[in-house]
């Protein structure tokens, strides 16, 4: 699937989510030149990522308008909007967290703070529907979600409602070729093609060589007993046994 500008500029958005995410997990200094605050200085963290994240977001609808206006960019904006909210809500160890409450992104740009319902009413309306021209919607929103967005599936007893809504989203993104499509396809480089069936011989096979040797082995260990227990057996008889034929054997003779 090739990268339209809708979810070319989500993915912008989303990795410089990420970048603002490690500054502040790492509690690093904010200035004007890591986010373009237009301060001098060191400044709050709060107003430093809104400052970047509204900028952001900004830059991209001047880029829809440009283009003549992307089909469902305000649904891909609500859902940049949902995504920075619940990221420094809920996935930052930081101070901030009441402070970014009382000044939303999606208050800010929308007037609502409902992201965590609407986001899912979204969904199912786009799944609903079925169209195939919603696939890049689609992919913003299941991005969204591997992102860690969960609006009202928080709750841990959640994650089974959480994944059947990315498994639905990915088979319909991907035009129902999910199951069949390899994400990672370096991990098949190495595989083996299936070969023809081969089956080992019958158990019955192997008992059957396994007591021939068995028997063999004995008949050798008989024979070469004989050999050399016939010298002894001529010594230790009597006398009269002499003339049988044992006295040809080599050997010392005993005498009594």
């Amino acid at each position: 699937m090739s990268e339209e500008p809708l979810l070319s500029g989500f993915r912008d958005f989303v990795e410089e989510l990420i970048r603002i995410k490690r500054w502040v997990a790492a509690g690093a200094p904010f200035d004007d030149r890591n986010f373009g605050s237009g301060e001098a200085g060191q400044i709050d963290a709060l107003c430093a990522v809104k400052v970047r994240l509204r900028g952001i977001i900004n830059a991209l609808d001047a880029q829809s308008e440009r283009l003549g206006g992307i089909a469902y960019f305000e649904d891909s904006k609500y859902a940049m909007t949902a995504l920075a909210d619940e990221t420094f809500l809920h996935l930052v160890d930081w101070d901030g967290h009441q402070a970014w409450r009382e000044t939303m992104l999606e208050s800010e740009f929308f007037g609502t703070q409902a992201a965590g319902q609407r986001i899912f009413e979204r969904i199912d309306v786009l799944l609903g529907k079925g169209d195939p021209q919603l696939r890049e919607l689609g992919a913003v929103y299941l991005l969204a979600l591997g992102m860690g967005f969960r609006g009202k599936h928080r709750l841990r007893d959640q994650d089974a409602a959480l994944d059947s809504i990315r498994h639905r989203l990915r088979v319909f993104t991907l035009g129902g070729e999910a199951q069949r499509r390899r994400i990672f396809r370096q991990a098949y480089a190495h595989t083996l093609n299936e070969g023809e069936g081969r089956r080992l011989p019958p158990l019955r096979l192997w008992g059957a060589l396994l007591l021939t040797v068995i028997g063999l082995y004995l008949v050798g260990a008989h024979v070469v007993w004989s050999i050399n227990a016939n010298p002894i057996e001529c010594l230790v008889r009597t006398p009269k046994l002499v003339g049988s034929g044992c006295e040809t054997l080599s050997g010392p003779r005993l005498w009594f």
